[in-house]
């Protein structure tokens, strides 16, 4: 795999990793009005993010492995820094 082909793998898991805890978040607020599909929509969300964020987090952690001997050293630290905040979503989305 190619670098750039590697940084947009690991930036999108981290994203959707991270929008499994923070769409529902957002849009479940006491006070606050929603609309019925924007509400099912964060339902499914919340149902499926304990699940989903895992299987995202390993397979950010499956990336890193296989490009490891290709990377930099400043490359290697700024994809632990994403694996780490990739790693730390499945336990906000629970």
């Amino acid at each position: 795999m190619n670098r750039r082909t590697v940084w947009l793998a690991l930036a999108a898991l981290c994203l959707i990793a991270f929008a499994c805890f923070a769409f529902p978040m957002y849009v479940i607020r006491p006070f606050r009005a929603q609309g019925p599909a924007e509400l099912a929509l964060a339902l499914i969300v919340r149902a499926w993010g304990p699940w989903l964020a895992p299987v995202c987090a390993f397979a950010s952690l499956t990336v890193l492995v296989l490009s490891w001997k290709q990377r930099r050293v400043w490359s290697r630290i700024g994809s632990i820094v994403i694996l780490l905040l990739t790693a730390a979503s499945p336990r906000l989305a629970a």
